[in-house]
This record gives structure tokens, C-alpha cells and sequence, in this order.
């Protein structure tokens, strides 16, 4: 016969069984790996371990638990077909074996960085003045207006693209977006494109699905067994 916990208030009490506390355990390592310094190798992945193990204890609880109960056998037997199927839960399980009886969970640090920027585009234009009478017809105002205004035209540009280059750097540090990552993932190539936490995540899940359905179906009468 399974542990069975009452949490909540006198008048509001809740049952939970032994698969409910191992999966409770398992998300405890998985969030003691999360908050982990990054640098901490080995706090991280044995904490993964940690909740890889807890993770597949989950059933065997489910089984001690309730195994006498009535109609147990041929609900687990659904279950165990639909975890069979998942290939993610094999996998994991997989990972439970190594870890108890070879050594330490194979997974390699991936750091990710991804930087985003805005692109600025700009246009110039350059005036050139043509004038309708010859240059000994001009006055000395505009003879020395045509003189200058090549190098004003320069001083113009040179001041314009200091301008437009500064307006840039502004631009681009507010808009520029850097984006880092350092994830642990399981070395295997089937399972290393999403970090290992991640994988294990979505398999506890999927096993909190199968616990509530259990102590929904099945808890009550532990209760009254007792």
C-alpha cells in the first residue's frame, strides 16, 4: 500500500498518492538544475539525473500504489501502451538504465548567441550648377560663388554623412537585439536539438496526465481502504 498525503486546508483537503510526490520530486531537481550557475557543471547535470530517475519512478509508484485496486490492471495496461508509443519516454528511460548502472548522463553544453539589427538605408544627392553665360560674363560674386561651391558641396556631404553615421550608431545600439543561450542537451543526435530540461519537461507532463487520471479513478479507494 502506497503513502497517501493530504495537503490543503481542514475543510478543503486534497488526497495525493506516491506517484503525485515522486513526480513533485522529479520537478524539484528539474528546477534546481534551471536555477543552477550555468558555469556549475556538475550541480546541473546531476540534478537532470536526478530528475531523469524520479521522472521513470513515476509508474513503478503508480503500480505499488494501486495495483490491488479494481480495474487497475486493465487501465495500466492502456497506459503502458501509450507511454510504449512515445518515443521521447523511451528514450528517457533509456537514460534512467545508464545513469543507475554504467555512470553519469552523456550531455554536452551548447552556448547560443544570436544578434538582430536593424537595417538603415539613406540616398545622397549631389547638385551640379550649370550656368547660362560664359564665365567672363559673370560677376565676381558668382565667379567666386562657382569657386567655392565645389568645397562647400564637400564641407556639406562630409558634415551630412557625420550626421546620418552618428544617427545610425544610435539606431542600431536601441535596435540591435542580442539573444545568448547555455543549455545542457543530451548528446544523443535523435534528442540534442532541444535542451535536455526541456525534454524532461515535456515527459513529466505528459506522466502528470496519467496520475491525475489515476488518483481520479483510483485513490478513493485507497482512502477507504485505510
Amino acid at each position: 500500500m502506497g503513502l497517501l498525503l493530504t495537503v490543503g486546508s481542514r475543510n478543503n483537503r486534497k488526497m495525493q498518492s506516491t506517484a503525485s510526490l515522486t513526480l513533485a520530486k522529479a520537478r524539484l531537481f528539474l528546477e534546481q538544475a534551471r536555477r543552477a550557475d550555468r558555469n556549475d557543471y556538475h550541480t546541473i547535470s546531476t540534478n537532470l539525473e536526478g530528475a531523469i530517475v524520479f521522472c521513470r519512478s513515476v509508474t513503478f509508484h503508480l503500480q505499488s500504489q494501486f495495483s490491488h485496486a479494481p480495474g487497475f490492471d486493465t487501465w495500466y495496461i492502456e497506459q503502458q501502451n501509450i507511454l510504449r508509443g512515445q518515443r521521447l519516454g523511451k528514450f528517457l528511460l533509456e537514460q534512467r538504465n545508464y545513469v543507475l548502472k554504467v555512470g553519469p548522463a552523456i550531455v554536452n553544453r551548447i552556448v547560443g548567441v544570436s544578434i538582430t539589427e536593424a537595417l538603415i538605408m539613406h540616398d545622397e544627392v549631389t547638385v551640379e550648377v550649370l550656368r547660362g553665360q560664359p564665365w567672363y560674363c559673370r560677376s565676381p560674386k558668382i565667379l567666386f560663388e562657382d569657386l567655392v561651391y565645389p568645397l562647400r558641396q564637400r564641407i556639406r556631404l562630409w558634415m551630412e554623412r557625420r550626421r546620418r553615421l552618428n544617427a545610425i550608431k544610435k539606431k542600431t545600439a536601441e535596435s540591435a537585439d542580442m539573444i545568448t543561450s547555455d543549455e545542457l542537451h543530451f548528446a544523443d543526435a535523435d534528442w540534442n536539438k532541444l535542451p535536455a530540461i526541456q525534454l524532461i519537461e515535456q515527459q513529466l507532463a505528459v506522466l502528470a496526465d496519467i496520475v491525475v487520471e489515476a488518483e481520479d479513478r483510483f485513490l478513493s479507494n485507497e482512502a477507504n481502504a485505510v
